[in-house]
C-alpha cells in the first residue's frame, strides 16, 4: 500500500509491504515533513488488523535537497519512537535502514551528528564512514572556533556556528534529581562557548546583556525535559548569517499536556494539549512547587523582541507565533506524537536579513 502526502516544501511517500516500512521524503525537509510523516502512518494504524508485522523501517533521504535542523532533530525522534513502540502499536522495527541522501545534505547531517545519533538505532550501509565524517567534521568546527579564539581577525566569524545534536538523558531511577541536573548544567556549559559566539558576532540577532537570561532559559528546557518526559531528547543550535539562528529542543515523552495533569500546582483544569501549551507560556505558571514558572516566558519574549518565530508542539497541537503580520499564537491541529518539541528561529540584524525562514 502507498500513500503520499505534500507539504509546501517536501513530498513524502509511505510504502507498507510485507514486512517492511519504507518512508521517503524529497525536496526540503522540515519540522512539517513529520506531520505528512504522520498523517499517513495515523491513516494506516485505523485499521490495525491489516497492517503486518514490521521488522524492518527505511528511511529514504536519496532525494532531500535540503534538510533544516527542526527536520533532522524530527527524523531522529520518529526513528526513535518507532523503534519504541511508542506510536500506538503501529510498529516497532528491529532494524532501520538509511538510503543516503545527496553528498551536500549528507555533509550537513554529518555536521550536525544526525548519523552519529542514528547509529545507534538504524543499520546504515556504510555507517562506519559516516559516523567517522561526523567526529571529522566536529573536529574541524572546534578547531575553527579556537582559531578564532586567538585570531579575531582571520575571518572566522563568518563561518556557521554548529552545536551538533546533543542526547539529553532519559530519566533513571539510579540517578538522582541533583546528578541530571548537574547532567543538564553540563550540557548548558558545553553550548555555552556557542552561545558566546552567537551574542558577540555584529551579525546575529542578540545582545551581551541578554546572554545569562538566554542560558538560563535554555538550561530549564533541558531540565523539562526530565521533569515532563520520562525519555530522553535532543537539542541543537544552528546560525548561518545569511538566514539566522536556529535552536531545537525535542523529546518523545509524555508530553506538556500529561505532566501537568499529574502536577499538585496546577490548579485548573486542563483538558486539550492546547490549554496544556497556553497554561506553561504563561509567567508563573510552573508545575514544580515553588518553580518560578520563567523559562518559556523568557525565550517567547527574547524571540519575540527580535522578530523571530516560536513553535511548541506537544500532543495533538501546534503553537506558532512570529512577529512577521500579525504577532500572536496561532493553533493548528496536528497528527498526535509523543513528547514535545520546540523551535525556535532568529533571523540575523535586519540590515543582514534576506526574508523570513522556514522552521
Amino acid at each position: 500500500m502507498m500513500m503520499r502526502q505534500s507539504n509546501r516544501k517536501s513530498d513524502v511517500m509511505v510504502t507498507i509491504g510485507r514486512d517492511s516500512l519504507v518512508i521517503s521524503v524529497s525536496g526540503i525537509v522540515t519540522a512539517r515533513s513529520l506531520d505528512a510523516i504522520l498523517r499517513e502512518i495515523v491513516r494506516e494504524n485505523r485499521n490495525k488488523s491489516s497492517v503486518p508485522h514490521i521488522a524492518d523501517l527505511i528511511l529514504d533521504l536519496s532525494a532531500v535537497k535540503v534538510i533544516r535542523p527542526s527536520g533532522a532533530t524530527s527524523l531522529v525522534c520518529l526513528c526513535s519512537a518507532l523503534m519504541m513502540d511508542k506510536l500506538s502499536g503501529l510498529a516497532s522495527p528491529s532494524v532501520i535502514y538509511l538510503r543516503q541522501p545527496p553528498e551536500a545534505v549528507s555533509t550537513y547531517l554529518a555536521r550536525i551528528g544526525f548519523f552519529t545519533l542514528m547509529s545507534a538505532k538504524a543499520k546504515l550501509l556504510g555507517y562506519g564512514d559516516l559516523v567517522r565524517r561526523d567526529f571529522q567534521l566536529r573536529e574541524q568546527d572546534m578547531r575553527k572556533r579556537m582559531d578564532g579564539v586567538f585570531n579575531r581577525g582571520s575571518g572566522n566569524e563568518n563561518r556557521p556556528v554548529v552545536w551538533p545534536m546533543q542526547i539529553i538523558a532519559q530519566k533513571d531511577i539510579r540517578n538522582s534529581y541533583r546528578t541530571f541536573e548537574d547532567d543538564c548544567q553540563r550540557l548548558v556549559n558545553d553550548a555555552a562557548d556557542h552561545f558566546d559566539e552567537l551574542f558577540s558576532s555584529p551579525h546575529f540577532n542578540f545582545d551581551q546583556g541578554d546572554r545569562h537570561d538566554f542560558r538560563q532559559a535554555i538550561y530549564e528546557l533541558f531540565m523539562n525535559v526530565y521533569e515532563h518526559s520520562d525519555s530522553w531528547g535532543l537539542a541543537m543550535i544552528h546560525a548561518q548569517l545569511d538566514r539566522g539562528t536556529f535552536i531545537c529542543c525535542h523529546d518523545i515523552g509524555i508530553g506538556i499536556r500529561e505532566s501537568l495533569t499529574d502536577s499538585p500546582s496546577v490548579k485548573e483544569t486542563i483538558e486539550n494539549d492546547y490549554q496544556a501549551i497556553k497554561w506553561v507560556l504563561v509567567e508563573g505558571h510552573s508545575r514544580k512547587v515553588g518553580g518560578n514558572g520563567i523559562g518559556l516566558n523568557i525565550i517567547e519574549d527574547f524571540v519575540s523582541e527580535r522578530n523571530g518565530t516560536i513553535e511548541i508542539r506537544s500532543g495533538e497541537c501546534l503553537l506558532r507565533k512570529t512577529t512577521l503580520g500579525d504577532a500572536r499564537w496561532k493553533p493548528y491541529h496536528v497528527p498526535w506524537f509523543p513528547g514535545t518539541q520546540l523551535n525556535l528561529f532568529v533571523p540575523v540584524r535586519l540590515e543582514h536579513m534576506g526574508g523570513s525562514e522556514c522552521l
